[in-house]
């Protein structure tokens, strides 16, 4: 999905090989605004609120899936004398990261090429550098003053960013890579001894 998005939001030429495997991509890509009924609503919108309503949706999501945990914990404290102490806490907590790495994953690719438009511009002449994306709309990189640069550059940072690198903290924080290395020595062990049993089974 995010290597669909390269060719429109990078106007350089690509090596053969490379843009036939972007165009393939492009089947897995999948903009939820991009769905007949919301994008006829946000083709309405300018430049500025697109970005805004783009980069908007990962927050006001997660709070939202948040709440159910945080109910489930008030609940504990004041019925059950803790915050964790609620019978359905472990499975309410358990769903609600479930829910929020499906949620960031799914949505990682949309909010991260909304976040870089901002600093994709064609030069067009006497129009003067324009971004890409809206030719009504001054290239951003040429006035780093503009709310538009500055919001986009702390997107940038969060969203392209700052998803993976939180999700690979929260993972060892898990102890998932741990978790991983026993699994696969594990397998390894395993197909030793398999292999070892077929040998001697054979002789």
């Amino acid at each position: 999905q995010v290597l669909s998005s390269f060719m429109t939001t990078f106007p350089i030429k690509w090596p053969e090989e490379q843009e036939n495997a972007m165009k393939f991509t492009k089947i897995l890509a999948f903009d939820v605004v991009a769905v007949p009924g919301p994008s006829c609503v946000v083709a309405q919108f300018s430049y500025q609120q697109k970005l805004l309503m783009y980069t908007m949706v990962p927050p006001a999501a997660l709070i939202a899936l948040v709440c159910p945990l945080m109910l489930c914990m008030v609940l504990g404290h004041f019925r059950h004398g803790g915050w964790d102490k609620h019978l359905k806490y472990e499975a309410v907590y358990a769903n609600t990261w479930q829910m929020a790495v499906f949620f960031l994953f799914l949505y990682y690719p949309t909010v991260s090429v909304a976040s870089l438009k901002s600093f994709s511009c064609q030069e067009l002449g006497a129009e003067g550098n324009l971004l890409q994306a809206d030719f009504s709309v001054a290239c951003p990189i040429d006035n780093p003053a503009s709310f538009i640069f500055l919001y986009s550059a702390t997107v940038a940072v969060l969203y392209p960013i700052g998803i993976p690198v939180g999700l690979y903290f929260a993972m060892r924080s898990y102890g998932i890579p741990q978790m991983a290395a026993a699994l696969r020595r594990q397998a390894i062990c395993a197909s030793l001894i398999s292999t070892y049993k077929r040998h001697t089974s054979s002789s």
